[in-house]
């Protein structure tokens, strides 16, 4: 049974005779935020980010290759691979990181 996108929030408004908890409907909305959901979210962010910088290096290295031999051009293209790299490096330890956290390993 799929749950519903957005449930309503409930606050605690007294007991019953048995000392469990009566909830009153506050009207508020709330998403379910759970784990598996901000993995889920978070695994996208992170590849469509490794997507861009896939592209971003890709188009440094065509850079390059028309560069002609201009050596500015090609530093400026160089430096740009080497950033995006160490952009993919932090993206991965990212989602290392998230991954331990919520106890995925």
């Amino acid at each position: 049974m799929a749950s519903p996108l957005f449930a309503v929030a409930q606050a605690v408004c007294g007991q019953d005779a048995s000392g469990r908890a009566i909830f009153c409907n506050t009207g508020l909305p709330t998403a379910p935020a759970s784990s598996a959901n901000l993995q889920h979210l978070l695994q996208i962010v992170f590849a469509i980010f490794a997507a861009v910088v896939v592209l971003v290096i890709v188009i440094a290295a065509f850079n390059i290759v028309i560069a002609q031999g201009d050596s500015s051009k090609v530093a400026k293209q160089r430096s740009t691979i080497i950033y995006a790299l160490v952009g993919l490096v932090v993206a991965i330890s990212a989602e290392i990181i998230v991954g331990v956290v919520l106890g995925r390993t």
